[in-house]
């Protein structure tokens, strides 16, 4: 969470989009649920393998039922909106509490994510690993896969869609600038004068 509001506090005041990178990172790390015990171990990067490898099987891309999956991804991100949008009204609507979505999603995702704690399983796994290793480890539970990426997928969409409202026409006088109405810049608070 302390690497999100880094980049959430790094945008707003530089104005630097690359601050919204952290916090797309500290969502994805929280959509992973080695990330919430702090386990460099136990499972960790042969999970994050299998999320990879096995992604768009998971959710279908391509297939009819593709719709489905991202229908499910659009439920998450509303709830999550609706966090963000609760907290923006009971404080500063111009501010995103990105530590609050980022832990609450690690508690979330945590929460229903045994299935991927599986102790000892990384030791060998950098010399052995790999797709038919990752695959064998977490094969079965993919149905539990798909649901923490759907919900890690939905809270990074609600982040973006509420940041986007953040955001003003960039009128930059470059030369190298979007076209007019093409491009967004970070909205900054009224002057209060």
């Amino acid at each position: 969470d302390n690497l999100a509001l880094y980049g959430w506090r790094r945008f707003q005041s530089d104005h630097d989009a690359s601050g919204l990178g952290w916090v797309l990172h500290a969502l994805g790390d929280a959509a992973a649920p080695h990330h919430g015990i702090a386990a460099t171990g136990w499972g960790h990067r042969p999970f994050e393998d299998f999320a990879g490898f096995a992604w768009r099987e998971m959710f279908s891309e391509g297939g009819a039922n593709h719709y489905f999956a991202m229908q499910k991804v659009m439920e998450h991100a509303f709830a999550w909106w609706r966090v963000i949008d609760d907290a923006q009204r009971a404080g500063n609507p111009n501010d995103i509490p990105v530590r609050d979505l980022v832990t609450g999603l690690a508690f979330n995702v945590r929460s229903r994510s045994d299935f991927a704690i599986k102790n000892g399983v990384s030791l060998g796994y950098g010399s052995d690993g790999g797709e038919p290793r990752a695959r064998e480890l977490y094969q079965e539970h993919e149905g539990g896969g798909k649901d923490v990426l759907e919900r890690g997928t939905g809270a990074t969409l609600a982040f973006l869609a509420k940041a986007a409202q953040l955001t003003v026409p960039d009128s930059s006088p470059s030369p190298c600038a979007c076209p007019p109405g093409s491009a967004r810049g970070v909205r900054t608070a009224p002057d209060p004068s």
